[in-house]
């Protein structure tokens, strides 16, 4: 509209992250925060948009305990960007090889570990999990689930909200393609997280 200045990548993402949350005013929000460039546009986001919604912020990292050095060092790395920021932050340790069950593999475990804590978490009332699943993981989890033999319920893989053992799961940034968040993310100064 002539007249009217465009609004850049890090409004675009803000103003879509506070109208899929506004339903959720004055709720205690938890992030999975990997620290990859996808945890760190959507807490940002949600930084951003928490005052006015009345929000309170968690950001929750799982130290898989899978890659050794590395996977401290991410931790370490999420630590500090939590510190940084003023965002209260957890760890939790899963110690997912140790934690296994018989002929589970370390990515269903690790699954179930999560969801555990979560549940340990974010069952109270009025609280809700969000993940920074965006608009790239929706393609590539529709084309693996059709690639495994899934039929059309495939099409609805990753939504907007689920519930899972009472958890419910929120993905705020499903609107967004991973460039229009690390977009974001160079708005905000941040040209490094972890992979």
């Amino acid at each position: 509209m002539a007249g009217t200045r465009a609004l850049n990548q890090n409004q675009k993402i803000i103003l879509g992250v506070k109208s899929s949350l506004t339903q959720y005013a004055g709720w205690k929000i938890y992030v999975g925060f990997s620290g990859g460039a996808d945890s760190c546009a959507l807490l940002l986001a949600l930084q951003n948009v928490a005052p006015e919604l009345h929000i309170t912020l968690k950001a929750v990292h799982f130290e898989h305990g899978i890659r050794g050095a590395e996977s401290l060092r991410d931790a370490d790395w999420c630590t500090k960007f939590c510190l940084k920021r003023q965002i209260e932050f957890q760890k939790i340790s899963l110690n997912t090889p140790e934690n296994r069950l018989p002929g589970e593999n370390l990515e269903a475990a690790a699954r179930r570990l999560r969801l555990h804590h979560w549940g340990k978490l974010a069952t109270m009332p009025d609280c809700a999990v969000a993940l920074g699943h965006h608009a790239d993981d929706v393609m590539e989890n529709v084309m693996l689930r059709l690639f495994r033999g899934g039929n059309t319920s495939s099409l609805s893989a990753l939504r907007p909200k689920r519930i899972v053992n009472d958890v419910i799961f929120l993905r705020p940034l499903l609107d967004f393609s991973r460039r229009q968040l690390r977009d974001l993310l160079r708005e905000n100064q941040l040209d490094s997280w972890c992979e």
